[in-house]
């Protein structure tokens, strides 16, 4: 038997024997989906910030040595 949680983008599907066996409510599935979903936002942000500030630091090196060598 597999438990549905619709409501996101997507429908995730959770699998148990019974519903006597679940080891997870459904609001611990709601909130770990949730969480996941912050990870995944925190992942990506984190990513592209970490791009950006090396991006500006070889800018501003390249700037600073290139400006002093000419």
């Amino acid at each position: 038997m597999a438990v549905g949680v619709i409501g996101e983008e997507k429908p995730r599907y959770f699998s148990i024997v019974r519903w006597g066996d679940a080891k997870l409510t459904l609001a611990q599935v709601k909130r770990r989906l949730r969480v996941e979903k912050w990870l995944l936002r925190l992942t990506a942000t984190g990513g592209v910030m970490f791009f950006l500030v090396t991006l500006f630091a070889v800018m501003a090196y390249g700037w600073i040595t290139v400006g002093f060598l000419n």
